[in-house]
């Protein structure tokens, strides 16, 4: 049983049923095929890396989901006054990828209706665990209660998990939830004409303002899903701008670039309550040889850095890849996942914590610019050896504990080159190629 009908509660159904396991997988919103898109405001745009792509590969339906990907090479940077800078990914045109949620779930539900193996049920709501935590309460369309025995339970059911929620009185099950001072409205970004783009749809794109941030990715309607990150109290916050005057005041002084590509932004941005961020961490993961925990209800984090979505789904293959090394033994693959799984996850949800100091602070300095400069020709000179860490995050499959070390690698070659006189003029001479070998050769191989 995968409770949870979402993107990883999905392909965790693809992949047991691809070894040949019945799956019954347990939704509580309705068919997404048969009723309207996914209410606008809120995790519209979801971001795809090497680590989701292959949780997708073996489920079998990775070409279905890249013809609706938008690939992004590179971040831009849209600086006060209309200056713009691209940050590439990488050297050889690596990319992450961009999809809409409601279209990515219609064509997960699509693959997993064709699967003889895997049984749907839309608008089955999980209410938790009867107090013995032997069955599992679910209730219907017609609110009609019904009690199902727990055999074995992958919990998808994200970061308000139902089934998490039933261990919190229990001995030994610990939750930690940390907010942000940041909440967020989605706006969306028109063009005049609507058979253009309004921006470059091969990338990311960023107004970074210190404590305000705009991100948009690209949507299929030719258009931007934006979305706007601010405090709920202070100056430039949610509780500050109560009035579309206020908002209109907001985006001349801070985003006047898009002034004209948000039309529609006072019902957008008045049309709700923001939406809150935080991380929330638990422990243990599963429980009674039965119940394991996946994606958001395991482990939920701030979106800044992207991979929310791709570690859930590196969640669902290192589970599967544990219960085919143990030949299937659950009790075994339940004790053995948590302790393969659980750093890595702790480790990125506190990376995607820091990530917005780059994102909304770091990136608008020259100093964020030369640092790129330095990284990019120190990649040219050792590519075997030298990466970011956003690099190891997004385009290899390193567990994310080890991020961090290659964060202290980084900082020590780069600092060091940044302290040079002139370093960004010697940047662009051939005859600096040698020296900067010189001083990156023992930092990289130390003795």
């Amino acid at each position: 049983m995968v409770v949870g009908g979402g993107p990883v509660g999905l392909v965790c159904a693809l992949l047991l049923e691809n070894q040949g396991y019945r799956v019954r997988v347990y939704e509580s919103r309705p068919d997404p095929r048969r009723s309207a898109a996914l209410t606008f405001g809120r995790s519209i745009s979801l971001t795809l890396t090497s680590r989701g792509w292959r949780a997708l590969r073996s489920a079998g339906v990775e070409d279905h989901v890249r013809r609706l990907a938008f690939p992004l090479r590179g971040r831009t940077i849209h600086l006060e006054g209309g200056r713009t800078q691209f940050h590439a990914y990488g050297p050889n045109g690596e990319s992450i990828e961009s999809v809409m949620r409601d279209e990515f779930v219609r064509v997960l539900v699509d693959a997993a209706e064709r699967r003889t193996g895997i049984e749907l049920l839309f608008e089955h709501r999980c209410l938790g665990l009867t107090p013995d935590l032997e069955r599992i309460r679910f209730t219907s369309a017609a609110q009609t209660e019904t009690t199902i025995s727990v055999e074995r339970v992958i919990a998808a059911d994200g970061i308000n998990s139902a089934i998490r929620r039933s261990f919190i009185d229990t001995e030994g099950f610990d939750q930690s939830t940390r907010y942000s001072r940041h909440f967020y409205r989605e706006l969306s970004l028109v063009g005049p004409n609507p058979d253009e783009w309004p921006l470059d749809p091969g990338s990311l794109h960023l107004w970074p303002r210190e404590d305000v941030l705009l991100v948009a990715f690209p949507n299929q309607q030719r258009r931007f899903t934006g979305t706007l990150f601010m405090p709920m109290d202070g100056p430039r916050s949610f509780h500050a701008v109560h009035r579309p005057a206020l908002l209109q005041q907001l985006f001349e002084n801070t985003f006047s670039d898009l002034v004209e590509l948000t039309p529609r932004r006072n019902a957008e941005f008045f049309g709700g309550a923001p939406w809150a961020l935080g991380s929330t961490t638990c422990s243990p993961w599963t429980f009674r040889e039965k119940i394991a925990l996946v994606g958001d209800a395991a482990h939920a984090m701030v979106p800044f850095l992207g991979q929310g979505l791709n570690a859930g789904l590196e969640d669902v293959t290192t589970l599967t890849n544990t219960l085919e090394e143990l030949d299937w033994n659950w009790a075994e693959a339940l004790h053995a996942y948590p302790d393969r799984r659980k750093p890595d996850c702790d480790a990125v949800t506190a990376l995607a914590e820091e990530h917005y100091r780059e994102l909304a602070q770091e990136s608008r300095s020259p100093e964020f610019v030369l640092k790129k400069r330095i990284e990019a020709r120190l990649i040219e000179l050792f590519p075997d050896r030298f990466s970011t860490p956003y690099a190891v995050i997004s385009f290899t499959e390193r567990p994310y504990r080890e991020v961090h070390e290659v964060a202290k690698l980084q900082e020590r070659i780069v600092s060091r080159l940044m302290e040079l006189p002139d370093v960004a003029d010697l940047l662009g001479r051939s005859s600096f190629e040698e020296e900067l070998r010189a001083m990156a050769t023992p930092l990289l191989w130390p003795r």
